[in-house]
């Protein structure tokens, strides 16, 4: 790969600054609603048309996954859209999945 053809920045702007568990965990989710095809019906399958929040409560990384419809790669035609589409997960440190949250009733 040729370094000459990237223009690295000069300040770098950070979107978020994470530990390193949290980046584990987000991946790991969204890897996982994407091999699951759990991601929204409405949209094509891709790490672009989500997005993760995290959390942390001793001992256990909390990671929402929601879908993000103005980002999706192209909109599945006849799909109405989900609103409110979301899956969350629980994470222990070292990246191991716990569960998902189950569905409300």
């Amino acid at each position: 790969m040729a370094s000459t053809a990237i223009r690295w920045p000069e300040n770098l702007t950070p979107l978020a600054v994470l530990d390193g568990p949290a980046i584990v965990v987000a991946n790991t989710a969204v890897r996982h609603v994407l091999a699951q095809k759990e991601y929204p019906a409405e949209c094509e399958p891709s790490a672009e048309s989500l997005k993760a929040t995290l959390g942390y409560q001793e001992p256990l990384y909390y990671v929402r996954i929601d879908a993000r419809a103005e980002r999706c790669t192209q909109v599945v035609p006849g799909v109405e859209p989900q609103p409110g589409w979301f899956k969350v997960y629980a994470f222990l440190k070292n990246g191991a999945m716990i569960a998902p949250n189950p569905p409300p009733p």
